[in-house]
């Protein structure tokens, strides 16, 4: 049995990554948000974001522009805070995390978008939504 299905998936580029000449400005993930959302709103965020500055104002960026497609209750939610980065399992550590949550029920939100960043260019996104007993 299912959690949870995928619905939108986006990876993008970051032209100025952290430790660019020029500042970045979290475009590659916007765009990756944007691109996984589709019409979709959402309740629930988790990130990657392990308190690194340049991932924090990533994130700072990100709901700043697209603040009217996350819910004004949005949970943001940093597992990684914890356990420290996951590298290349963090996505997926993430969206194991979001369906977890569902199976305990200690997430209430029908969705999750899960993001997740690379130490060069690389930004993704995923939206997961609740898989419903029949």
């Amino acid at each position: 049995r299912s959690c949870g299905r995928i619905v939108g998936t986006a990876m993008e580029l970051e032209p100025r990554p952290y430790g660019s000449e020029e500042p970045c400005q979290g475009l590659a993930m916007t765009a990756a948000v944007k691109r996984a959302l589709g019409a979709a709103r959402v309740e629930w965020a988790l990130t990657d974001v392990v308190g690194e500055r340049h991932r924090v104002e990533e994130w700072l960026y990100v709901s700043g522009r697209l603040h009217t497609r996350l819910a004004p209750n949005l949970r943001h939610d940093q597992p990684l805070l914890k356990t420290g980065d996951l590298g290349a399992a963090s996505a997926l550590t993430l969206l194991v995390l979001a369906c977890v949550s569902w199976e305990t029920g200690a997430s209430g939100a029908p969705s999750a978008l899960v993001l997740a960043h690379s130490d060069g260019p690389e930004r993704g996104a995923v939206l997961v939504v609740r898989e419903q007993d029949p």
